[in-house]
């Protein structure tokens, strides 16, 4: 548990390539919240690739400012139960930025009441999102397109039919037309692949 005073009070500054949480282990829990986090190539990293079923994982009342990679991010085959909402979330460019990315399945996953503000990509979950729930944020592109084109939400396909995306839910969210390129796309549904 990390809990600082509020995002107006607590501020960590992060080197250009470093994490504040960076692991490759199994986590049993998380608690992150009432911090502002200036520059850093993200936040909170678990390259862990294994399961990683256990309690809660929450990231809350945070501001991610500046940031070069992705700020928040799990590389588990199976880490479900975060819980991220009240955020802000705004990277350093449009090129290589990520708010969120999962990398497996994310089951009983809520992600909301967040400000997604500058990201290449805003949210990215592979396995069809399942059951995952974005519910009542706010994605928007403060500034002009530098990295073409945007992404609000990207799901990457599940390989096979099992848990490949049921239960998924985006619900009540704003997708702005602030600074929109007619190459932006909103909600994507569709393989990643090498090269550009």
């Amino acid at each position: 548990m990390i809990l600082g005073a509020g995002q107006g009070t607590t501020t960590v500054g992060l080197g250009p390539e470093t994490y504040f949480i960076d692991s490759n282990q199994r986590w049993n829990s998380l608690e992150l919240g009432g911090i502002r986090f200036d520059g850093g190539r993200g936040h909170v990293r678990n390259s862990h690739a294994g399961a990683n079923v256990a309690d809660l994982h929450q990231v809350h009342d945070c501001a991610f400012i500046g940031y070069r990679g992705c700020s928040i991010s799990t590389n588990s085959v199976d880490h479900p139960y975060w819980k991220i909402s009240n955020n802000v979330f705004h990277g350093v460019d449009y090129v290589g930025t990520i708010g969120i990315a999962m990398s497996g399945l994310s089951d009983g996953t809520t992600i909301s009441d967040n400000a997604f503000l500058a990201n290449r990509v805003h949210v990215k979950l592979s396995m069809g999102g399942n059951n995952t729930y974005i519910q009542n944020n706010d994605f928007l592109r403060f500034g002009p397109p530098d990295g073409s084109p945007r992404i609000d939400v990207w799901f990457v396909p599940a390989p096979s039919d099992t848990n490949a995306g049921g239960g998924m839910v985006i619900t009540r969210c704003k997708f702005g037309n602030e600074n929109l390129d007619p190459a932006d796309l909103r909600i994507v549904y569709a393989d990643q692949g090498t090269g550009s």
